[in-house]
């Protein structure tokens, strides 16, 4: 019988990679949504529904761009349309179906890139250049 663990649909355009104390994970956006899955066996593990972070997109067409981490920080960062959404990995943690949401921004216009270094986060705009 087929597992949904192993059978969660969607395909990646980008993937970014986070590594955990005993844990390596795999994080791509699919729709609305951001999937984490066990980097060696490929098994999904959570996925994170953005519309928790913003309700008032949960019924929206809005689809997860860009996710990017911050390796030192354990943070996971991702953006759908202008609005842009962090969760956290607990250190000492080796179980990344412990997430918390971090924290989240509202900008004015469509986000069209992103990073995360050292705590600090970049978010570019058509017009603008954000340092948070």
């Amino acid at each position: 019988m087929l597992d949904l663990l192993d059978a969660y649909t969607g395909w990646p355009s980008e993937v970014a990679q986070l590594s955990l104390s005993k844990l390596s994970l795999l994080l791509y956006g699919f729709s609305d949504t951001i999937v984490i899955l066990d980097a060696y066996k490929l098994r999904l593990l959570r996925v994170l529904a953005f519309w928790e972070v913003f309700p008032a997109v949960i019924n929206s067409n809005g689809r997860v761009k860009m996710v990017v981490t911050d390796p030192g920080l354990k943070i996971l960062a991702a953006s759908v349309g202008s609005q842009l959404a962090f969760w956290s990995f607990p250190e000492n943690e080796s179980s990344a179906l412990t997430v918390k949401v971090h924290s989240s921004l509202s900008l004015n216009e469509e986000i069209t890139a992103i990073d995360c270094k050292s705590g600090n986060t970049f978010s570019g705009c058509v017009t603008s250049l954000a340092h948070e």
